[in-house]
């Protein structure tokens, strides 16, 4: 029914695919999305859907390319475009549905992977037409040291009434808040039971697969590459990637040096060009894991003083706690109780 409202002329064309390269990409079929978009990019978008084709290009990149750069170049705007007074008030304002709580989630997205501090002042600025869950997500995952205090006790409240009301946008949003502070945990996952597209289930097993290692469950490693394949041959390589960083946790965790080796040398590169630091530190801080496991304290001590710094919890670190009790650990086993205490006090401050 949509696509014959459409009509038949040049930017009704246009309208027409920029809508099947969203569904295309929501429904896992980013090869094809991607397709859709380099046919869209031959021509002019019409005004009226170039949110929407910002939100395409973001999914795509992100998804299946391991590009963030149109997070930051596309989404702001096209927020900007949706939540204005205008465009509030414009006959046909509800046809992009959730499409602003989308946008927010794909800025969240990019702005943890990266550190890059444009997405969250661009989230900032939106605030009032965001929702409590996208807000919960900004708290959580934006500066966690100073701003994640209460964060888990206001994602259970929120969580009682998302399964109340079977709101699927919400739960993936409180699904990405918990995974910010470890609380990405059965009862949670169990909102999706009846979800079986690959992106809703892919983003299911990240949150199981870290789960399990920050549990001690060793004998789900082996499920991080069995995920990354998946996803892999469904196109999704930033799911990919991600899988084989939480597989490189539990190598860490082991002290299997020549493994996290290896995993370093296969994602490295490709999460340093995305400029992905929720990888690039944590693989730093995993090789400190691993010389813990060995007793080698110093080389830990100076691998972890480069992330985070005596005394000092920097903004845009992702999962901060964890490289935080290590660096306490390595200062500690190393002989320097000062910069422990250093630590210590700059976490009771935040």
């Amino acid at each position: 029914d949509r696509a014959a409202a459409l009509g038949t002329g040049p930017g009704d064309r246009a309208r027409r695919l920029t809508w099947a390269a969203v569904m295309s990409a929501r429904g896992g079929r980013l090869a094809y999305a991607a397709e859709l978009l380099r046919e869209l990019r031959r021509g002019p978008v019409p005004e009226d859907v170039a949110p929407l084709f910002a939100y395409a290009v973001v999914y795509v990149d992100q998804s299946h390319h391991v590009d963030f750069a149109s997070s930051f170049e596309l989404l702001p705007g096209a927020l900007e475009a949706l939540t204005s007074r205008n465009a509030l008030n414009a006959p046909g304002a509800t046809a992009f549905g959730d499409l602003v709580e989308q946008m927010a989630f794909k800025l969240l997205l990019a702005s943890a992977y990266t550190g890059d501090p444009r997405g969250w002042d661009v989230l900032e600025r939106h605030r009032e037409h965001l929702s409590p869950a996208v807000r919960l997500c900004h708290r959580a995952w934006a500066d966690p040291p100073r701003t994640a205090h209460g964060a888990e006790t206001e994602l259970r409240s929120l969580m009682a009434r998302v399964a109340a009301h079977r709101e699927t946008a919400a739960a993936w949003l409180l699904l990405w808040a918990a995974s910010a502070v470890d609380a990405a945990d059965e009862e949670l996952r169990r909102l999706f039971d009846d979800e079986h597209t690959y992106a809703t289930q892919g983003s299911v097993a990240k949150a199981r697969c870290h789960q399990a290692f920050l549990r001690g469950r060793w004998d789900a490693a082996e499920e991080c590459l069995r995920e990354a394949d998946t996803a892999e041959e469904l196109g999704y390589h930033c799911n990919a990637l991600l899988f084989r960083h939480y597989h490189a946790h539990f190598l860490a965790g082991r002290g299997d040096e020549r493994g996290l080796r290896a995993v370093r040398a296969k994602i490295a590169p490709v999460a340093g060009v995305a400029r992905m630091r929720f990888v690039t530190d944590h693989l730093d801080r995993l090789d400190a894991l691993a010389a813990l496991a060995h007793g080698r304290h110093e080389d830990a001590y100076l691998l972890l003083r480069r992330i985070t710094p005596p005394g000092l919890l920097p903004r845009g670190l992702a999962w901060f706690h964890l490289p935080f009790f290590d660096f306490v650990v390595a200062s500690l086993c190393s002989g320097r109780r000062a910069e422990a205490q250093a630590h210590v006090a700059a976490g009771r401050a935040a």
